[in-house]
């Protein structure tokens, strides 16, 4: 499987979805979720996996479009799926543009190309449930009605959809498929599916875009910022955002004077202290 690289300056976040947070009275914090990764997690298999994931995604929780993409990359691979793409948006928007995409080029370029209606059956039929949707024949499926033609535009001939929400609080839509001949689901993959993005994925994200949401730092900022605590210079943070240096030192500037940090190592600490939360 290829992955299509990750545009770091891809900002698909619904405002709609971040007022609703703001006004919902939820809290949950990274430290809420790093206590988790001690807690016993069952027997299955690949429980230790889904734990170093999640403990992956902490890293970059200051980054909510980063934390989908990641778990979104771990659950296609873990389930042997041909892709993925999740989206971070709310029930009311009206269409689901993906924030993360797991595909080949082309895939990617099609998935892009192609928003969904939210409000159509299929996508109301993944918000309105507490686990995931499974078409195991996109071609004859009638749940699909209008949109089987642009799955089949896709390539995807099977896909499960699932709602990302902490209790009632929904962040989003996820799916995987595949692209070549038929696959049934079976319960174990399906369950796989919705055990990750229950226990890690969706709280995960949730205290990312809470955090994200509390920061005066731009998404642009928290990426600079990061990327220097991880040890980065100025020339190696432009390239792996593909900024030019001049940009990246002013976006360290202006998160200095924000975070009230008179130097690097400062701006860090300041940056690290108030992403824990």
């Amino acid at each position: 499987m290829t992955r299509f690289p990750y545009d770091p300056a891809m900002e698909r976040t619904s405002p709609t979805l971040v007022r609703r947070l703001r006004t919902s009275g939820v809290s949950i914090t990274p430290d809420e979720v790093r206590r988790r990764l001690d807690e016993p997690d069952g027997d299955a298999a690949y429980a230790e996996r889904d734990r170093d994931r999640a403990a992956r995604l902490l890293l970059h929780v200051d980054d909510p479009v980063r934390v989908l993409d990641l778990g979104l990359r771990h659950l296609v691979r873990e389930v042997g799926a041909a892709r993925g793409d999740a989206g971070l948006l709310d029930v009311t928007d009206g269409r689901y543009v993906p924030a993360a995409i797991v595909a080949d080029p082309d895939g990617e370029a099609l998935i892009r190309s192609t928003p969904l209606p939210n409000d159509h059956p299929v996508l109301r039929a993944a918000w309105a449930c507490d686990g995931p949707v499974a078409f195991d024949d996109v071609g004859r499926d009638g749940r699909l009605g209008s949109l089987r033609p642009v799955f089949a535009e896709l390539g995807a001939t099977a896909m499960v959809a699932r709602r990302i929400s902490v209790g009632p609080i929904g962040l989003g839509l996820l799916c995987v498929d595949e692209v070549e001949g038929r696959r049934r689901w079976d319960h174990r993959t399906v369950a796989r599916i919705d055990d990750f993005v229950r226990r890690w994925l969706a709280p995960v994200l949730l205290a990312s875009l809470l955090s994200a949401d509390r920061s005066p730092l731009t998404a642009a900022e928290r990426r600079a910022v990061a990327e220097l605590a991880r040890g980065h210079t100025y020339a190696e943070i432009a390239r792996r955002l593909g900024k030019s240096e001049r940009t990246i030192d002013n976006q360290l500037r202006s998160a200095r004077r924000k975070l009230g940090a008179r130097n690097g190592v400062e701006l860090v600490k300041a940056f690290e202290t108030a992403s824990t939360g």
